[in-house]
């Protein structure tokens, strides 16, 4: 299967996670993680955009939140290994925005309860 292939089923299957009712789990290195709704959103927007640079201030503006908050909830998901991420930089070599994107180990998962 081609990455970008992969990459498809597996922004499909974080698409069916289910919202702020259901549980929300993501099956990383350091175990099944519980994933909070505004991080769910974040998930499922960074899947979309996979390979766009994009700043922490659009993303905030896009889940109607502050700019310290989405660097916090990136910081959470970039330890616990969902997210993975590179820095970008312009041609007179100041960093313009990251570039995120769903780690490859990172998978839904169910917990039973």
């Amino acid at each position: 299967m081609e990455k970008a292939d992969m990459a498809v089923d597996r922004a499909l299957k974080f698409a069916e996670l289910p919202g702020a009712s259901g549980r929300r789990y993501v099956l990383t290195p350091v175990g099944c993680i519980h994933l909070t709704p505004t991080e769910l959103q974040l998930v499922r927007i960074i899947e979309e955009m996979e390979g766009v640079p994009v700043s922490k201030a659009a993303l905030a503006r896009r889940l109607h939140r502050n700019k310290r908050v989405i660097g916090r909830l990136i910081s959470r998901l970039r330890a616990v290994g969902v997210l993975a991420s590179e820095a970008v930089f312009s041609s007179s070599g100041a960093q313009i925005a990251n570039r995120y994107r769903i780690a490859d180990e990172a998978q839904p998962c169910e917990v039973i309860s």
